[in-house]
């Protein structure tokens, strides 16, 4: 599995840019939206709901200026795609397009990394570094990834199974939100061609927070437990695909 295409299930953004490019075919967005030049959006700063925003409106009304807003909007609402996970609205006092994830998306969010991520593959060519010659970032991804199999590890030793689809809805708490709203901006700024080590390094930081507060073992019931399961191995391949595809080194498998 190519790279582009675990990038594109991370980024909601791109996502986003995606479904709203047949808005291209039409004027007056054509001169905003193309393939090489898609929608403009920016991340609402918030935990949740996840919301984005783009300043479409505000661009057309400044190049046509004697157009009528309200018809604006209304041709606007009308050839906007629709999507079962988002729904968008605009804020007429601001001229203001927002996309906002419904609650119950995360679920087919994360199952399609689930099947997408279990399907990448490995460069041919890997460092298998000593610790002494890691850097204090490498070695933080890899210390995060070698406790990720570490814990898979024990749990398929006791028995306790992932399921092809796991629970996700189940992951409803604030701790499960503030970690997936850091997961969903490093999808962002690593599908945007950011410097990935420091949203790697903030999503392992989450992580970590994450799981020091999610109880698996002992009295969770066996369907949350199995689905945190699934998160932590979806962590382990995203770090595992990040440090083979950005760093060219060999994932640790335990710590």
């Amino acid at each position: 599995m190519e790279p582009p295409l675990l990038l594109n299930q991370l980024s909601l953004q791109t996502q986003l840019q995606t479904l709203t490019l047949p808005l291209g075919q039409f004027a007056p967005w054509s001169e905003m939206i193309t393939p090489d030049s898609p929608l403009v959006l920016y991340r609402v700063k918030q935990v949740w709901p996840i919301v984005y925003r783009s300043p479409l409106l505000q661009q057309i009304l400044q190049q046509i200026q004697t157009c009528d807003r309200n018809a604006l909007v209304a041709q606007l609402l009308e050839q906007l795609p629709s999507h079962p996970d988002w729904q968008h609205q605009v804020d007429e006092a601001h001229c203001r397009l927002a996309f906002q994830w419904r609650p119950g998306a995360i679920a087919s969010y994360l199952q399609s990394l689930w099947v997408v991520s279990r399907e990448l593959g490995a460069p041919s060519e890997l460092i298998d570094l000593p610790l002494s010659q890691l850097s204090p970032e490498h070695l933080q991804l890899q210390y995060a990834h070698g406790r990720c199999c570490s814990l898979l590890a024990l749990a398929q030793r006791q028995g306790l199974a992932i399921p092809q689809r796991p629970d996700w809805l189940s992951l409803n708490s604030v701790g499960d939100r503030a970690f997936f709203s850091v997961w969903l901006t490093c999808g962002d700024r690593l599908a945007l061609g950011h410097e990935g080590l420091k949203p790697m390094r903030q999503l392992t930081d989450a992580w970590q927070g994450w799981y020091a507060q999610s109880q698996i073992w002992g009295t969770t019931p066996a369907p949350l437990a199995q689905t945190r399961l699934a998160l932590i191995a979806l962590m382990q391949r995203l770090l595992g695909w990040y440090l083979q595809q950005y760093c060219g080194l060999e994932p640790w498998r335990s710590t």
